[in-house]
């Protein structure tokens, strides 16, 4: 079946990884504003695991390993990347939340980075990165504040904490409380 890349991840790669045994519960989010050079990204994932001392367990997974070579071959920048440089199609880190709740599903949402804690505020989930499980890691904080709407985000980037270096209007595309 020929797939645009939202509805693959609504169809096959958002029911495959909340199956994946340790995965609680994982997202897929677009970034819809323009690229900033602080958030390079134009979608990222949030997993949320049951034991982040089980990472390498999970992220171990042969089922796992070989969904991601698919999707490096179907949907990578570089499909000839292998598991050692898979890192030039993506980055993985392992976080930890420290203030707010998961974000609210199918609002859009603007997501902060941040190289020192990000304060904690109404509708803001933030996190911590723990360590890298793929690549580099580009920032050790980020947040992602909850908006009513689109219009919404330029006050949200306007008015971000002193310390976020950047900022992204994010978009839900995949969740599986859909």
């Amino acid at each position: 079946k020929s797939y645009y890349y939202e509805d693959w991840l609504r169809d096959v790669d958002n029911p495959f990884f909340n199956g994946v045994s340790g995965i609680q519960h994982y997202t897929n989010w677009k970034i819809t504003s323009p690229a900033d050079c602080a958030v390079p990204y134009t979608y990222f994932d949030l997993m949320y695991v049951e034991d982040k001392d089980k990472i390498g367990d999970i992220w171990g997974n042969p089922d796992l390993e070989k969904f991601a070579q698919g999707w490096t071959d179907s949907w990578g920048r570089y499909p000839d990347a292998t598991p050692e440089t898979m890192d030039k199609n993506y980055q993985v880190y392992l976080c930890e939340m420290t203030s707010g709740a998961l974000p609210t599903p199918w609002q859009p949402a603007a997501f902060m980075t941040a190289q020192s804690a990000v304060p904690e505020a109404l509708r803001t989930t933030t996190f911590q990165v723990l360590s890298p499980v793929l690549g580099d890691v580009r920032f050790s904080h980020f947040a992602i504040q909850s908006l009513n709407n689109t219009s919404e985000f330029a006050a949200a980037a306007a008015s971000r904490p002193d310390n976020c270096y950047g900022c992204a209007q994010g978009e839900l595309v995949a969740s599986p409380d859909a």
